[in-house]
């Protein structure tokens, strides 16, 4: 998943540092959200919603949804409320074969040119990319109060408890667990 994600190079490294409260690395910041980020609400682009696209993939939801984006058919993936990743991708063919798909395409071309096209159907609002960061940014520092994502940036994973229930019709309990 981790390999998958940092190679789509749509990382907002600004974003996750205002929702984390302290500054992180793509590398980290892509770990974290693959070791359970994910479901505590860490996004790693203010142009991707998790639970929107967890109900439209399979697999989304035991996957991180940005992977599954990644790595399904993303032509009718909506990916959120402020822009029509669908629209955006039959206006930029280009786009679906780029690292990313249409949300990698479209990020680093609002990078690159400081405006962003916002807005579903009809023709997109066209806005300087600089001021819609800053609006995302501000509310992921907003959030620290309100989030569940534990506060600061932390380079080691939460622990994990699992437990097993192996019933007693298990031909050999023993040998489910190797």
């Amino acid at each position: 998943w981790t390999r998958v994600i940092n190679r789509s190079n749509v990382v907002d490294l600004e974003f996750v540092s205002a929702q984390l409260g302290g500054t992180i690395r793509a590398r980290s910041a892509v770990r974290r959200y693959v070791r359970g980020g994910f479901r505590e609400g860490l996004a790693l682009n203010p142009l991707f919603m998790e639970e929107r696209v967890a109900r439209q993939l399979p697999d989304a939801g035991r996957v991180p949804a940005l992977y599954a984006y990644l790595v399904n058919d993303r032509r009718a993936v909506d990916v959120s409320l402020v822009w029509d990743a669908v629209a955006y991708a039959q206006r930029h063919p280009e786009s679906l074969l780029a690292d990313g798909g249409p949300l990698g395409h479209m990020w680093r071309s609002a990078r690159r040119s400081g405006e962003l096209s916002l807005g579903r159907g009809g023709a997109p609002a066209r806005i300087p990319a600089a001021e819609f960061f800053e609006i995302a940014n501000e509310a992921a520092r907003e959030s620290l109060s309100t989030s569940a994502l534990p506060r600061g940036v932390h380079t080691e994973p939460a622990p994990v408890h699992m437990t097993f229930h192996i019933s007693s019709s298990e031909p050999a309990p023993d040998s489910a667990l190797e």
